[in-house]
């Protein structure tokens, strides 16, 4: 998929500049996966990420938090967009972000929602944080 002729890249190109979400995706991974330009790359996977695709989404943030940004709100908003569709691992960053204080206010009460919330989607990394915070459900308010 990351190998195409000149003229399906065109028209992928094409596609993607008239805001097709799967042809911004494609050219996306053109740019990272097969002509290596990391520059190119973000663009686009910035592109997709604003047009709600979660693993841009995710990679876009992490692209972020790659390059000092960990406190970036930009980064906490993608992580929330996530969240909001059920991504368990936006949630257990979520709570990362709130224990932390990173584009965010500290805040121990959402922070435990998210990792609870994690936890239970299956995500088991977050029990790690539940216990270390000693959160309990009657301590937690809802997150929304």
């Amino acid at each position: 998929k990351f190998f195409m002729t000149y003229e399906k890249f065109t028209s992928t190109l094409n596609m993607a500049e008239k805001g097709n979400l799967d042809a911004i995706v494609t050219v996306a991974n053109y740019y990272a996966f097969y002509k290596l330009d990391n520059e190119k790359h973000e663009v686009w996977l910035e592109k997709a990420a604003e047009k709600g695709d979660v693993t841009s989404q995710y990679n876009f943030a992490m692209s972020l938090i790659s390059k000092g940004n960990m406190a970036s709100t930009k980064v906490a908003n993608y992580w929330l967009k996530m969240a909001s569709v059920g991504d368990d691992m936006a949630k257990y960053e979520l709570g990362i972000s709130y224990k932390l204080g990173r584009g965010f206010d500290i805040d121990i009460s959402k922070a435990c929602g998210f990792f609870l919330e994690a936890f239970n989607g299956g995500l088991e990394i977050a029990k790690y944080e539940i216990d270390e915070l000693n959160c309990s459900s009657t301590r937690v308010r809802r997150n929304q």
